[in-house]
């Protein structure tokens, strides 16, 4: 299998813990990060001048890169899945949700790219499972059961993977408004 990576190919290294491939291109000052298990490059990097040599610290991930030009090493911390966000609250709307959170302490040296809500109905467990994504905080779950109880979690996503849940909000319930009272007849 030939993988397309950057110009002049130098050096390779395996992260052993993770399977993770890396190559040196010498000709564009990069290294390709590829993904053994799929053999597609993930991320491209830049580093210092004509990079000619790599290494990955055992049980650290990080990647050395020796840089010929300008006599200088490249660290890259390796990139993991986020955290996890930190929820806020749930204000209930009609058969709707409007979570808001916190993004992850750590975007694990990726940017997080999305994020993903998971209503939980614990009044009744066959009407949750409904989810709704988006890129910022705050995020509106629809297709919520009015008079069920619901609490939400949270996940982050980036280019490796998506992170644990967040802990659950306090719980809501979506309802609607009541239908306008029926006027009967006056009397004088």
């Amino acid at each position: 299998t030939k993988i397309g990576v950057g110009s002049e190919p130098q050096a390779v290294a395996v992260d052993p813990g993770t399977g993770t491939v890396y190559v040196v291109n010498f000709g564009g000052n990069t290294v390709s990060v590829i993904n053994e298990a799929t053999s597609a490059v993930t991320n491209t990097v830049t580093v210092g001048t004509d990079p000619e040599a790599v290494a990955v610290g055992p049980g650290t991930g990080t990647v050395y890169v020796a840089n010929f030009g300008g006599n200088t090493v490249s660290v890259i911390t390796p990139l993991t899945a986020p955290g996890a966000p930190v929820t806020g609250t749930a204000t209930a709307g009609n058969g709707s949700a409007t979570v808001s959170f916190t993004p992850p302490a750590s975007d694990g040296n990726s940017p997080v790219t999305g994020y993903t809500v998971t209503a939980t109905d614990t009044t009744n467990p066959a009407n949750g499972g409904q989810t709704a994504t988006g890129t910022s905080s705050p995020i509106t779950v629809t297709g919520l059961t009015n008079g069920d109880t619901y609490t939400f979690t949270v996940t982050a996503t980036n280019i490796v993977g998506t992170s644990a849940a967040s802990g659950p909000t306090a719980a809501v319930t979506p309802a609607t408004v009541p239908d306008a009272p029926a006027i009967g007849s006056a009397s004088e």
